[in-house]
C-alpha cells in the first residue's frame, strides 16, 4: 500500500483555490495507484491502496517548495526498472492539477523493502 505525505508550506483561504488543491489531494490517489500499479505478486493498485497524508509546515521548516510530495511505496523489481517515467507521470499530473498558488512543486518516491498489517491480514499466530 502506497503512503503518500504532503508537505503544504501554506494551505489557501477556504475558497477556489483550497477546492482545487482538495480535488487535487483527492485525485493523487488515483494517479498514484495508476502510475505505480505492477504485474509483481502483490503489486496491483486501486485509488483506495494509497493514503494521503497532509502535513501543513511548521515555521521553522526549510524548504524551497511550496508543496512537496512524498510517496513511499514497495520496490518491486518492475516499478524500479520504470521508475523514472512512473515519477515522472505522477508528478506531471499532479501539477497540472494544483491551485496556481503553487508555483514550486516536488516530489519524493521512496522504494521501500516493508510489511503493512492491519486488522485484514494480522492473525494471533506467529511464524
Amino acid at each position: 500500500m502506497p503512503f503518500a505525505i504532503v508537505h503544504v508550506a501554506k494551505l489557501p483561504n477556504l475558497g477556489e483555490e483550497y477546492d482545487q488543491l482538495r480535488e487535487a489531494l483527492q485525485s493523487l490517489r488515483t494517479i498514484i495507484a495508476e502510475s505505480l500499479t505492477c504485474d509483481d505478486e502483490g503489486g496491483g493498485l486501486v485509488p483506495s491502496d494509497v493514503e494521503v497524508k497532509i502535513r501543513p509546515a511548521h515555521h521553522l521548516d526549510i524548504s524551497d517548495y511550496d508543496i512537496e510530495v512524498e510517496v513511499e511505496a514497495m520496490k518491486f523489481p518492475s516499478r524500479l526498472s520504470s521508475r523514472k517515467v512512473r515519477s515522472r507521470r505522477i508528478y506531471n499530473q499532479f501539477v497540472t492539477l494544483l491551485p496556481p498558488c503553487y508555483k514550486n512543486p516536488s516530489l519524493w518516491i521512496k522504494w521501500v523493502d516493508a510489511e503493512f498489517v492491519d486488522s485484514t491480514n494480522c492473525s494471533d499466530e506467529y511464524s
